[in-house]
């Protein structure tokens, strides 16, 4: 029986490709840092932290492993300290990346071939930062630069994953969204970004993809959009959320949401932006069409949990900007002091200025 590794596949695409897996025969190994039983006699959890070398050395020493998932997050100095040893370690290793590593398009579809943020952004302090798309692309041109010859690897850049309590709109968590919808509350959101179109895929769609390429060496050294064939508006999804969840919404100037300093190069290079991902390459590799985004949207806001703990700087920033005060439904004393930095403006701009927006940096 072959024998798969999914680093840190615990998340919105790593359990959906677990399933995947074990549906195609495999045997499935997932690290996690917490203690997790499995229910399938062919799946294993391995309690670790994937971040860990040391961890990651012993894993391999001791095992063998036809192929290996990588949905991990790490620093670029980080993954070249390590990437020839998980290459060496078995026959093919996926890539994890991001769509988000692209230029601007504008309405055009984004393929494999457009040109990278990294390579053509004029913003130097955003390509040089340790932000998510940029130390994506970085960390794909170590794989595509250093192990041209014999590849075993393949880059995926997924689109906007969502599942159950892995929801977003904008550039807001779920786990916001949701403290919102409980109370009755709005959320706000850019005037711009209604008209944007954007590629939101269900990760079990994704993880189905990464079942379907394993091992088929016409994969290795490519790189894959893993999307839906499908794209809405912001508008869309937001109309979506309300008639679902209720959520409410109120339309703001772009400056005024700016003052969330919620993820901001997230913000500009992606959600204020045309995303609209063109997936026919894994299509064509995999068999695998996706035309459901809707109704598994629909599906999963109807299965995700309605608890929440109200209360942080984001909530108290977006209630100081529509003209209300919720404090008093905070209850924890962390969560309130939060929720006061967020709602005056002297302390908000001191957090985004001085520490947010220097969060990226080398």
């Amino acid at each position: 029986m072959k024998s798969i590794l999914l680093l840190g596949g615990t998340g919105a695409i790593g359990k959906y490709t677990t399933k995947a897996c074990l549906e195609k025969g495999y045997k499935v190994y997932v690290t996690s840092r917490k203690d997790r039983s499995s229910n399938y006699e062919h799946l294993q959890f391995i309690k670790g932290d994937a971040l860990d070398l040391t961890f990651i050395r012993n894993l391999l020493f001791n095992r063998s492993f036809n192929a290996i998932v990588d949905f991990m997050v790490y620093d670029t100095h980080d993954f070249q300290g390590r990437i020839s040893l998980l290459l060496k370690s078995t026959f093919h290793y996926v890539f994890l990346s991001s769509y988000r590593v692209y230029s601007d398009a504008g309405v055009d579809k984004l393929t494999e071939k457009n040109n990278r943020l990294k390579d053509t952004c004029k913003d130097k302090k955003f390509v040089n930062s340790n932000e998510y798309a940029i130390k994506k692309a970085f960390q794909e041109d170590i794989l595509i630069n250093g192990y041209l010859n014999c590849p075993n690897w393949t880059i995926l850049r997924p689109s906007i994953i969502f599942g159950k309590n892995r929801l977003q709109v904008v550039n807001y968590e779920y786990s916001t969204i949701i403290g919102r919808v409980v109370y009755g509350l709005p959320i706000i959101v850019p005037k711009s970004s209604l008209s944007k179109q954007t590629t939101l895929t269900w990760g079990g769609d994704v993880g189905n993809m990464i079942a379907n390429l394993l091992l088929d060496s016409s994969s290795y050294g490519e790189i894959f959009n893993a999307s839906s064939n499908e794209y809405l508006t912001w508008k869309e999804v937001l109309d979506i959320y309300s008639k679902s969840c209720g959520l409410k919404y109120i339309v703001v100037p772009d400056e005024t949401f700016k003052s969330l300093y919620l993820n901001p190069y997230q913000l500009q290079y992606d959600r204020l932006i045309h995303r609209i991902c063109d997936n026919s390459k894994i299509v064509k590799l995999t068999g695998l069409s996706i035309n459901n985004t809707k109704e598994r949207l629909i599906y999963e806001l109807s299965r995700s949990s309605k608890h929440v703990v109200f209360g942080g700087r984001i909530q108290g920033r977006m209630d100081r900007v529509i003209g209300m005060n919720n404090f008093s439904r905070v209850s924890s004393i962390k969560y309130k002091i939060a929720y006061l930095l967020g709602w005056f403006r002297l302390t908000n701009f001191i957090y985004g200025e001085f520490y947010l927006n220097r969060k990226y940096l080398k």
